[in-house]
């Protein structure tokens, strides 16, 4: 086993009617990407949002934040997540420089004890706090995710 990984440097990324890499431009089809995320029944709505450096933006509720990779072939990136648990390494893993996946879902409070824990954070891409995260320096491609109902009213899946 030989782990391999080679890197894609990604200048800009726009919406288009297809999803591809092209001299340093990437491409998003956000009609296919947000199907692709309403396969979970867990989301009411989704949505998808780039956001780059400098920009006056915040953005809020955010739950995780990931570098996109993946691998040619049949073979997944991140066993364990979008694959069952196993060794990976064959292969090479591509990776898109100076970009970011996150997600922005409001999740209810959970309590601890007494108290209420906060299960999110907020990300500004500009001004004094900019400088305090990575993310900050990225092009993010935001996936926005709203919980069904049920999930809101009680944080687990009552159905």
């Amino acid at each position: 086993m030989r782990l391999e990984m080679d890197t894609f440097k990604i200048n800009q990324i726009i919406f288009s009617d297809k999803t591809c890499l092209n001299n340093g431009v990437l491409e998003i089809n956000r009609e296919e990407l947000i199907n692709f995320l309403m396969e979970d029944k867990t989301f009411s709505e989704a949505g998808i949002e780039i956001v780059c450096p400098g920009e006056n933006a915040r953005i809020v509720h955010v739950i995780d934040a990931v570098e996109p990779r993946f691998k040619d072939g049949d073979t997944a990136p991140y066993a364990g997540v979008d694959s069952p648990v196993g060794q990976l390494g064959d292969g090479v893993t591509y990776r898109m420089e100076d970009v970011a996946v996150l997600t922005s879902c409001e999740f209810p409070l959970t309590r601890h004890g007494g108290l209420n824990i906060v299960r999110d954070s907020v990300l500004d891409m500009g001004g004094p706090a900019g400088p305090i995260t990575p993310f900050s320096s990225t092009i993010n491609v935001v996936c926005t995710l709203k919980l069904q109902p049920e999930w809101m009213r009680t944080g687990t899946n009552s159905r």
